[in-house]
């Protein structure tokens, strides 16, 4: 608990303004706000003897896709992660192919935030992904007796996963704090999801658009820190310049009107789509070449991680993987 708090002071963040909870909240008035050196060095050496040890490389919770998770060494506990592009370039389905590699591949405990789709859709994209089954074919109702099958037996393995899906568009900021904190408690969820940033609410109408985003920023990552686990918001950004003809990579510069999340923020990534492959006049094209570009990452190296969109199931594929189906 003590390096815990000591992240809560260097952040600024302040527990008391902070709405207590029942019996969820830690109890912070039996600890010091400080630790000497020698206590903060002894975990120190300890990490690093750890990991020379096990040869380790990967500390934080992995995403599923190799690349970014060498990079990144995994989302790290206290880390506030963005990801953010344009509209319909894939965010959603990148977030979800996350999620499920964590719950359940790794068997660890996520919640995923849908601030604006339902609960039913997420589980189709979900089931489209992993039994490999065009979600246009579920939602038309045109499945041959092969693809019932897959999907009954991938249903039957997501339902015994530790994944947590809170579907309450629209919440206020208050309403998330509290139900992240019962997750925390009450679950033991190790990472949290938020789909996404824009749609959460704040609760003084009187502030500046500007000043509500920046305090919900600031609160979303002193929540990651308290709680001691990655909270991963996703954040949809310059809608005009889609209008514009300007396709462009995202940088950092595009987050700054939506509040410090820049500097909030301990890993920011951007996706941005190439052109499609597959150009046949009579298909639609099947798969898209995506960069996951790592902007900032305030503990490691940045880098470009190329990733191959697949529409049809919902889920992008690292590109030296991918091809067309």
């Amino acid at each position: 608990m003590p390096e815990i708090q000591d992240d809560l002071k260097m952040s600024g963040c302040d527990f008391e303004a902070m709405p207590k909870g029942e019996a969820e909240q830690p109890d912070l008035e039996t600890e010091p706000f400080y630790s000497k050196i020698g206590d903060v060095l002894v975990r120190t050496i300890d990490r690093i003897e750890k990991t020379d040890k096990t040869k380790q490389v990967l500390l934080g919770i992995t995403t599923g896709f190799d690349e970014l998770d060498t990079l990144t060494a995994g989302f790290q506990p206290l880390d506030l992660v963005i990801i953010g592009s344009r509209p319909s370039v894939g965010k959603t389905t990148l977030a979800l192919n996350m999620a499920a590699h964590i719950a359940f591949r790794e068997r660890r405990r996520v919640a995923f935030f849908s601030l604006e789709m339902s609960g039913t859709a997420l589980a189709q994209r979900l089931i489209s992904s992993e039994a490999l089954v065009e979600g246009e074919k579920m939602r038309k109702g045109l499945l041959t007796a092969d693809e019932l099958g897959k999907i009954r037996g991938v249903a039957e393995m997501m339902a015994d996963t530790p994944l947590f899906i809170v579907h309450k568009p629209p919440i206020r900021l208050f309403e998330l704090k509290s139900i992240a904190r019962k997750l925390r408690s009450r679950e033991d969820v190790e990472i949290i999801f938020i789909d996404y940033f824009g749609l959460i609410a704040h609760e003084d109408r009187t502030m500046s658009y500007y000043e509500q985003m920046s305090e919900i920023s600031h609160t979303l990552k002193c929540l990651a820190v308290e709680l001691n686990i990655p909270i991963v918001v996703l954040c949809q950004l310059n809608r005009e310049m889609e209008h514009s003809g300007h396709n462009q990579p995202l940088t950092l510069a595009n987050t700054r009107g939506s509040g410090y999340l820049e500097e909030d923020a301990d890993l920011v990534m951007f996706l941005h789509k190439k052109p499609p492959l597959g150009n046949g006049k009579d298909e639609v094209a099947k798969e898209v070449p995506t960069e996951l570009v790592v902007a900032k990452h305030r503990n490691g190296l940045t880098g470009k991680v190329e990733l191959l969109l697949q529409p049809k199931y919902r889920r992008f594929v690292p590109l030296r993987q991918g091809g067309l189906s």
